[in-house]
This record gives C-alpha cells, sequence and structure tokens, in this order.
C-alpha cells in the first residue's frame, strides 16, 4: 500500500468517526427522562413499525412532564428512545408550550409490555432530521395527511394535497380541516391510488364527522363510479357505498348501514390483501371478507379526499388524519390505531419523570 494511498485511507476514516461523534448522541446525558408504556393495547399481534402518538402536557405535579425544562430552543432537545436509550424517530405534528403536544414516535416494536422513553434537558443540540423529515412512516406509508392547518404529506414521498375551500379547525388530533356547506369542498392530492403503489393491496382510512346526510364522498379516484380504483362513500339515508375495482375483478356495496352522524368522531379503513376486501367502521368489520383480486384498476383522475373529481358528491364535515398504506393492516393494527389516537390516555401510560442528578446518577422522581 502506497503512503498516498494510507494517508488517503486514513483521512477517509478519520471523516466516518467524525460523522459518527457528529450523528450520534449519548442520550444518557439528557436530564429528564418518563417512561412511556402501551398499557392499553390488548392485541394479540406485535406490531412492527407503529406510529405511536404520543400527547404531552405539563403536569400538576413535580413527576410529570414540564415545558420549562427543555434548555435547547423551544423543543431542540426533544428525543425519544426505546429501553436501551437507542434513538427513535419520531415528528412533531404540533406544540404548545401552553397546552398539549402532539408527537408521532416509530416503535419498533409494540406489544402490551413495551416500554420507550421521552426525553428532555440537554443545552447546545438541534432537533434530528427526523422530526421532519417523514422518518418516522415506513415505506409502507404511502401518504400520511395529518390536515393541520395545511394537506402536506408527512412521508418521504411528499405527495402535498391541494386544499379548496378548507378550514382549518380543531380536530380529534390538534388540528383537521373542516368541509363547510354551500361551498365546493375538496382536496386534490397529486395522482391516482395507483400513483401510490398500492397496486395488489392497501389500506386507506381516515377520520370524519359527517355534518350531513346526503351521499358524500371520503375518498374517490375517478370521476364516476366505474372509472375509479377505489369508490369509498358514506351516506345515512342511502346507507355508505363501497367499490374496488381491479383489472380482473369487482367488489362492491350499496348497502352498508351505520349509525354515522351527528357529533362524534368516526375511523373508516378499507383494507385490500390480494384476495379479499373488508372495511372496517371504528374497528369493527362491516363489509367483508368479500372475494378480490387482481391489481388495483388506475382511475381517470386524482385520489380527491371529501369529494369526488371535478367537484361532486362532496363531503360535509371534519376530516383528520388520512391515510394510503401499501400493505394490508391487520385488525388488531387498525384497532390500536384507533384507541392510540382517540383513547389516548387509556392506550398510553405516562409514567413518572426521571431526573439525572449532576454526577451522572439517575434518580425516579415520585
Amino acid at each position: 500500500m502506497s503512503m498516498i494511498y494510507r494517508i488517503r485511507y486514513l483521512l477517509f476514516l478519520m471523516l466516518c468517526l467524525l460523522a459518527v461523534s457528529v450523528f450520534s448522541e449519548n442520550l444518557s446525558t439528557w436530564q429528564k427522562r418518563m417512561p412511556i408504556s402501551f398499557d392499553g393495547y390488548s392485541g394479540d399481534e406485535t406490531l412492527i413499525n407503529f406510529p405511536a402518538l404520543i400527547i404531552l402536557e405539563e403536569a400538576d405535579t413535580e413527576t410529570g412532564f414540564n415545558y420549562s425544562e427543555f434548555l435547547s430552543g423551544d423543543y431542540d432537545d426533544l428525543r425519544f428512545a426505546d429501553d436501551n436509550l437507542i434513538p427513535l424517530d419520531f415528528e412533531v405534528e404540533s406544540w404548545d408550550p401552553n397546552g398539549k403536544s402532539y408527537v408521532w414516535v416509530r416503535v419498533p416494536e409494540l406489544t402490551a409490555s413495551t416500554t420507550i422513553y421521552v426525553l428532555w434537558g440537554q443545552e447546545g443540540v438541534s432537533l434530528p432530521s427526523c422530526a421532519t423529515d417523514g422518518s418516522v412512516w415506513d415505506a409502507s406509508y404511502k401518504s400520511v395527511w395529518h390536515l393541520n392547518e395545511n394537506s402536506l404529506d408527512s412521508t418521504l414521498n411528499n405527495k402535498h394535497g391541494t386544499d379548496n375551500n378548507v378550514n382549518p379547525v380543531s380536530g380529534l388530533i390538534a388540528g383537521a380541516y373542516e368541509f363547510p356547506a354551500g361551498k365546493t369542498t375538496y382536496i386534490a392530492t397529486p395522482s391516482n391510488f395507483s400513483g401510490y403503489g398500492i397496486a395488489d393491496s392497501f389500506t386507506i382510512s381516515c377520520w370524519f364527522l359527517a355534518q350531513s346526510e346526503a351521499i358524500q364522498m371520503l375518498m374517490c379516484d375517478g370521476t364516476s363510479a366505474t372509472l375509479g380504483g377505489i369508490y369509498l362513500s358514506i351516506s345515512k339515508t342511502d346507507n355508505s357505498r363501497v367499490r374496488v375495482d381491479t383489472l380482473t375483478m369487482l367488489a362492491y356495496n350499496d348497502d352498508i348501514h351505520v349509525g354515522l352522524f351527528g357529533s362524534d368522531w368516526h375511523h373508516i379503513a378499507l383494507v385490500y390483501d390480494g384476495a379479499t376486501v373488508r372495511l372496517y367502521f371504528d374497528g369493527d368489520v362491516k363489509w367483508g371478507p368479500a372475494s378480490l383480486t387482481g391489481d388495483l384498476k388506475s382511475g381517470n383522475a386524482l385520489v380527491f379526499l371529501g369529494g369526488r373529481s371535478p367537484g361532486n358528491l362532496l363531503f360535509k364535515g371534519l376530516m383528520d388524519e388520512a391515510r394510503i398504506s401499501s400493505v394490508a393492516r391487520s385488525a388488531d393494527w387498525i384497532e390500536a390505531c384507533i384507541k392510540n389516537q382517540s383513547e389516548n390516555a387509556d392506550f398510553v401510560n405516562y409514567g413518572a419523570v426521571i431526573q439525572k442528578a449532576a454526577g451522572g446518577t439517575i434518580y425516579s422522581i415520585r
């Protein structure tokens, strides 16, 4: 090995070590640590890479979370870690030091016995890139629209929506969008459903609060029922209508009746696993399993949230947390999403703060 090559090799190693030192953090030096467990999860399945909603709120006692203890910017020293203090990806959807803050954390394996930690209290650090670059959503998530003051896609795919006459309002999870009566309201996304890479399996879902009894579209990618791949509508008087077209088959039901209207939020999820399709309302199967095979047909229009292109069958009400995934989510997964997002205090257990003393000892404050 020549001397020049050796020097270059040593410089390369030094740069690698520098990169490791810059981008890895010793979370044991953080001053505050609070355990978080998921005691309310009752499923048998271990949920892999589950995006858990963590709601942070200042506690009335000294044992809990406190915004004033952050030492770098508003929340630049916020971190999450597993029980070995290995950092976890997270995304801050909403931060309010005078109220509740909503954070999504990618939990590698979620069971009722899983424990993770939220950490804070470290000077001179910056917010990690995962908090803003979509890393919390694994590759199976093709789009996630929080609908919190905008229709930006939170995944790495950046399939941002275009708003039309929708209003930001308080929602189930931080903010949501209102689709008001008397206006042509919808959110247009950049492609049809096939363009999201969900040909042979998918889950599409959202939260909604309906304020009209008419037939109205939640998600659709066709200008008519026969020209789209997916047709997902709700109605009080004519029941709910669902249609999924593949290149070889059609699955269709226009007689799905559930009580949907009033002042309550409801969760809907349409799931296709390559052999059957199911429709879940609030975690219960309301249609299916219905036989269906083949790749999803390409709709002749963009995916619309809250309507059908070019602007009919308009949804009237509130919508929150719309998602498209390329996998068929299980019943356990869907139920965990519902409880985590709508009954957070029952699903998530927020423990007592653990404080690090100046000498490095960890104390549990009780």
